[in-house]
């Protein structure tokens, strides 16, 4: 499918992971950094920041991508955000649901544990949209983030040994009812 150039009617979960293209502006102040991800078998952050669509729709986070952490806690920095209007490339996705945090007061202002979009809404004064973007294409002079996101695994081929299993112990079910029902008599 062509790339979604609004979201205004997004319907999820059906359009979960649709192409996007949408032009706009980050707000480089609105920036959050997802803490405790795993890349690699190495740890780091996911850079968030606030996308306001050039026309008008709702608000909405952008997965950026992942940095790496460094050796140093003190020394997380957000990178780089864009500040001229370009046209964002990505997909849409839902944020994971709620996980407990490590401590009820270890979000900092730039660090959090989890990525909760009424919260975050409420601290940057202004309703997020249900939905985040996974940025996929980034401009030419960004290249700090690594953007891997693995495609949905709908496991397709499971699902349809799961329904060969079934319909072998339908037959199975059949030829023991018919062997057994049908006993020659005794002589």
């Amino acid at each position: 499918a062509p790339p979604l150039t609004s979201l205004r009617t997004l319907n999820l979960p059906a359009q979960r992971y649709a192409q996007v293209q949408i032009a706009g502006t980050f707000d480089a102040i609105k920036t959050v950094l997802h803490d405790n991800q795993i890349q690699a078998g190495k740890a780091g952050l996911h850079a968030y920041a606030l996308f306001r669509p050039a026309n008008g729709e709702s608000a909405f986070l952008v997965n950026r991508g992942w940095l790496a952490l460094p050796t140093d806690r003190r020394l997380i920095a957000a990178p780089a955000i864009p500040v001229a209007q370009f046209v964002l490339q990505g997909r849409v996705n839902v944020p994971a649901a709620r996980t407990k945090r490590l401590a009820q007061n270890a979000d900092t202002a730039m660090v959090v544990q989890t990525i909760d979009l009424t919260e975050l809404g409420a601290r940057f004064g202004a309703p997020l949209a249900p939905y985040i973007v996974e940025q996929t294409i980034a401009p030419d002079d960004e290249n700090t983030l690594a953007r891997s996101w693995t495609p949905p695994n709908l496991k397709i081929d499971t699902h349809r040994m799961y329904a060969g299993q079934w319909l072998c112990f339908s037959a199975l079910s059949i030829i023991l009812w018919l062997v057994l029902s049908f006993r020659k008599p005794k002589p």
